[in-house]
């Protein structure tokens, strides 16, 4: 049976980047040793969830998601993370820089800022919370878009 996936997160990014829109959803479970389960239908989107952990030397806990549009291809791949805090000059001593891609909306606590970094071909968002705006929170990819996708919301807060 398959129980919570501990891995690093140089590791998980690694294996999110060799997915594309074909991979079917026994792959990623398969690939990563989770149990993803199915949630209700949002929409016209098909949503897979499980736990994972994640060690650095630090114990981090999250969520990852799969939607899966109703064609059957992989949309994107999204972690929420909570525990000890990755900074963001420790993400980027593994891969390096990364750009500003969408700012926060707002300068309460819970807005996000969005940094980006083009990984095998596919657009990978980290996550800062304005409350810890050095901690990772969170990391997705979009397997429908590219970074060029992105640049409406960079040139709107120039």
């Amino acid at each position: 049976m398959k129980g919570l996936s501990i891995m690093l997160l140089w590791t998980l990014i690694e294996t999110i980047s060799q997915f594309n829109p074909s991979t079917r959803i026994s792959d990623i479970s398969e690939k990563m040793d989770i149990e993803l389960i199915k949630n209700e239908k949002k929409h016209s989107e098909l949503e897979y969830t499980s736990k994972i952990e994640i060690t650095e030397n630090k114990k981090l806990q999250g969520e990852m998601s799969v939607l899966y549009e109703m064609d059957d291809h992989l949309k994107s791949v999204t972690v929420t993370l909570s525990g000890q805090c990755i900074t963001r000059s420790e993400i980027e001593s593994q891969i390096g820089d990364f750009s500003l891609i969408i700012p926060p909306r707002s300068p309460a606590l819970g807005a996000v800022t969005y940094f980006g970094k083009e990984i095998n071909n596919k657009v990978f968002l980290f996550s800062f919370k304005n409350s810890s705006p050095d901690c990772l929170s969170g990391l997705g990819v979009n397997f429908r878009k590219n970074i060029a996708d992105y640049e409406p919301y960079r040139r709107s807060t120039r």
